[in-house]
């Protein structure tokens, strides 16, 4: 994401020709103002990509027993979360008519049959 904000404002540079009066004129005045133009934009920029992360990943919500970013279609383990506000992703390990997910770090199992509403714990790490 950064490296497309800073090929955009290169791209911006160039269009403006900004680059190429630099080099005719050779002004050290010009040069500043042009390397201070880079790094305001470049900063910018990833002000912005903070501001994305953090929009995406501030809030979880808590359904079906377990925690969901907003948009995102892969749940964080609700014990590790609860434990030490960490955030795991479960990793997805059935289907068909059972829907399982597993954590990785705490090794719980959380799992929906397809007409139930929230998911179960089906195995915990002392089980």
């Amino acid at each position: 994401m950064i490296a497309v904000a800073i090929a955009g404002t290169v791209a911006m540079l160039y269009r403006y020709e900004l680059l190429a009066f630099v080099q005719k004129e050779k002004s050290e005045l010009t040069a500043h103002l042009l390397i201070l133009i880079v790094v305001i934009l470049f900063y910018l920029s990833a002000l912005y990509c903070v501001k994305i992360i953090k929009e995406k990943f501030s809030y979880l919500e808590y359904r079906e027993n377990l925690f969901w970013a907003k948009d995102d279609p892969h749940p964080f383990c609700p014990t590790c979360k609860n434990k030490d506000e960490s955030r795991r992703r479960l990793l997805k390990t059935g289907e068909a008519m059972v829907l399982t997910y597993e954590c990785k770090v705490c090794h719980y199992e959380f799992n929906k049959v397809m007409n139930d509403t929230k998911f179960s714990v089906i195995k915990s790490p002392l089980s």
